[in-house]
């Protein structure tokens, strides 16, 4: 039996709030659900509206004039008089998680405000995090599972591409795979599209020097600088410092300069020259500087004005185009070396999500994957629609290591301009937090993995507790016991069930 539960809502006279993790994905849904829910009042909250705009739709919602509320993180927060239903899209996403003030995460948000108000919460994914597959498994949650896709349809073909092979038959550093292009000629001439993906943008994300090997950094960062080759500059991904790609090497004067790695500017580029008359529309962080600059891109690309969207995570996900035939995935298996317990849970949702979004229509859909480690278990099972194969083995190694969902984690972050300052205050934190310990486990204090962060040098620890309950029993401790005091150009940040770890 089928139960339309936004229907019900609605014709119980209640209001429905639908979350989704990124501004990109509510134009496209904003349309489907004026269709489907014709004569219903409907708003959208999120950052990229004007302040009149964001005005009107909060006050729809608080009065009770609006009855389906779409939004980002932000509008979990929504006063809504009449709140029926929570529909969460996208559950696993990171981008649910506020990485800044107040550290919250609007999926969890939902699940507490649904339960306080006693209404049902919907958490919806194909490619849920271990943390609700635990609560399902645990039956805090209950589980309910599509059998098939929502409009019919086989799921697509993989074929993963080892290119080291390639590397070798080309004989030379190989961008793109003979697979894909050949692929990719094939989509063109029968008048299909193609979706290419790279989570990296920029043309190369590091300049260094052929003469004494040093890399270019952000003054304000710790990261290298990331040429933008359309624009002639170097810019900082973090802070957004920009600066002229320079003539001489900085610390030797050397005029020597290189570039090395790949991202979507050289991507689309590379594309267009491998296949001649290949229209492509790039889809990244900058590319959609103005406002609605996405939802313009994506409606060209419905409208078929160009036969291959290359982009960052933003064409991964929730995007429906039913002449997509094929999706290429570049460098899938970079993420995997990322200093984070969650890296192979992260690849195997993206190489899962963005392989999703082809063969959407009446024509069967093909997926091309490149990678170097191609025996790895995210890809592998990503790619051939295993998703509880990842999950059992990936459950197995947290809990043999004691991270979530087994484990709380709480992070502390100390920033500052004086890395003196800043360092001193970690440590003199740090033996307050092991007097509070009872059985938890610090790591820490040490330098973040971006030790230096807009002009912000950075230290960190991280505690892990037994149970998510233990954590919060730790910081209770904390603070009966005087918790962290202030110090004077130090900032300290505490962060419970932390996204970011490194």
């Amino acid at each position: 039996m089928k139960v339309k539960i936004t229907e019900v809502a609605l014709a119980a006279g209640r209001q429905v709030l639908v979350l989704v993790p990124e501004i990109n994905l509510t134009p496209q849904l904003v349309e489907r659900f004026t269709q489907r829910f014709a004569g219903r009042r409907i708003v959208a909250l999120h950052s990229g509206l004007t302040p009149v705009q964001r005005i009107s739709s909060w006050l729809a919602a608080h009065l009770g004039a609006a009855d389906l509320v779409l939004g980002t993180r932000l509008a979990v927060f929504a006063s809504l008089p009449r709140l029926g239903l929570v529909v969460v899209d996208e559950e696993h996403d990171p981008s649910y998680k506020q990485q800044e003030g107040a550290r919250y995460s609007a999926r969890d948000l939902a699940v507490w405000r649904g339960r306080r108000e006693g209404i049902p919460v919907l958490l919806g994914s194909a490619t849920p995090s271990l943390e609700s597959v635990h609560n399902g498994r645990a039956k805090r949650f209950t589980v309910l599972t599509l059998k098939q896709r929502p409009l019919g349809g086989s799921l697509p073909t993989p074929i993963l591409v080892d290119m080291r092979e390639e590397c070798h038959a080309q004989k030379s550093s190989a961008v793109l795979s003979r697979e894909l292009v050949t692929r990719l000629a094939a989509v063109r001439a029968a008048g299909e599209q193609a979706i290419v993906l790279l989570n990296r943008r920029g043309w190369s994300p590091v300049v260094s020097c052929k003469a004494c090997g040093a890399t270019i950094m952000c003054p304000h960062c710790d990261i290298s600088l990331t040429w933008h080759r359309g624009a002639d500059a170097l810019r900082c991904h973090y802070c957004a410092h920009e600066t002229k790609f320079p003539k001489t090497c900085p610390t030797c004067q050397a005029a020597e300069l290189s570039t090395h790695g790949l991202g979507t500017e050289q991507l689309a580029h590379a594309l267009a020259q491998a296949v001649p008359g290949l229209g492509v529309l790039r889809v990244d962080a900058d590319t959609v500087g103005e406002r609605q600059g996405h939802a313009k891109l994506f409606q060209a690309f419905a409208e078929g004005r160009a036969e291959c969207l290359v982009g960052t995570q933003m064409v991964a996900k929730g995007l429906d185009f039913p002449r997509v035939t094929l999706v290429g995935i570049i460098c899938a298996d970079k993420g995997l070396a990322v200093p984070d317990f969650r890296a192979a849970e992260k690849t195997w949702q993206l190489i899962a999500q963005v392989s999703g979004r082809a063969g959407r229509g009446e024509r069967p859909g093909t997926v091309v994957v490149q990678a170097f480690d191609t025996e790895a278990l995210a890809l592998r099972a990503a790619l051939e629609h295993r998703p509880k194969t990842f999950i059992d083995a990936e459950l197995k190694l947290r809990e043999e290591y004691g991270y979530p969902p087994y484990a709380g984690l709480v992070r502390i972050l100390w920033s500052g301009e004086s890395e003196a300052n800043v360092q001193l205050v970690a440590n003199e934190h740090g033996a307050r937090l092991r007097g509070v310990l009872d059985g938890a486990v610090l790591l820490g204090p040490n330098p973040a993995g971006v030790a230096l962060l807009k002009n912000q040098h950075r230290w960190h620890a991280l505690i892990k507790a037994a149970t998510r309950g233990a954590a919060q029993s730790l910081l209770d401790r904390l603070e009966s016991a005087g918790g962290l005091p202030r110090a004077k150009g130090v900032h300290v940040a505490i962060d419970v069930d932390p996204y970011v770890t490194s």
